[in-house]
């Protein structure tokens, strides 16, 4: 069944970051993180158990990359992802992930409630702002990714209406409140459903036209 597209304006924008996915027709969020066998471990590339505190930069930052650059959502290319992880993990910290017992496994998968999303590592607005101008810095049309995402499989009316209402700010602030808060306060998803309002009048109105 196709999402509405009302349905999908906050996960889109939580999507964005690589560590969140979308539910299926509501309009409920879920910030996503990658599962390990408990909160601290993780499995290495070689195939051996890698606890938190035994994690090393590399294996951080291969973890990013991954989450950047795969999965069903909003991805990278592994071009940019490696641009990015860089970036991320010097603004993130690495002693901020091991002081929260995020293991490389537990980025960017399909836990919400372990404690390592980025809402859940008290990164502050400037830090925020940091990680989502990574993505213009290493040349990734997050604006485009975003449009496409929110607008899959509606007609090409609807994409160029969202395109058309996202501007750079709205989608900066929808941005950074979804990596610090988690998700967008209420003025701004206000705010993000007032701009796309006219959008999914269209939307409603051409799912209503082929049902009827």
């Amino acid at each position: 069944m196709q999402r509405s597209l009302r349905g999908v304006v906050v996960c889109v924008g939580l999507a964005a970051v690589s560590l969140a996915a979308c539910g299926d027709d509501d309009d409920t969020a879920v910030t996503t993180t990658a599962p390990a066998t408990d909160a601290t471990t993780a499995t290495s590339t070689a195939g051996t158990t890698l606890s938190a505190a035994d994690a090393t930069e590399d294996d951080y930052l291969a973890a990013i990359e991954r989450s950047l650059s795969t999965g069903d959502g909003l991805t990278t290319t592994s071009d940019q992802a490696e641009c990015m992880a860089p970036r991320w993990l010097d603004t993130i910290g690495i002693d901020r992930l091991k002081e929260h017992d995020v293991a490389p496994s537990q980025i960017g998968d399909d836990v919400n409630d372990d404690g390592s999303a980025l809402s859940d590592l008290g990164l502050s607005q400037e830090e925020g702002t940091a990680l989502y101008d990574a993505f213009g810095d290493c040349d990734v049309d997050i604006r485009q990714k975003f449009v496409d995402l929110a607008t899959e499989g509606q007609r090409p009316a609807v994409a160029n209406c969202v395109a058309d209402a996202l501007t750079p700010d709205l989608l900066r602030r929808l941005m950074i409140s979804s990596i610090v808060e988690g998700q967008p306060d209420d003025q701004l998803q206000a705010d993000f459903t007032t701009a796309i309002g006219p959008c999914t009048a269209l939307s409603e109105g051409a799912t209503a036209t082929t049902s009827g």
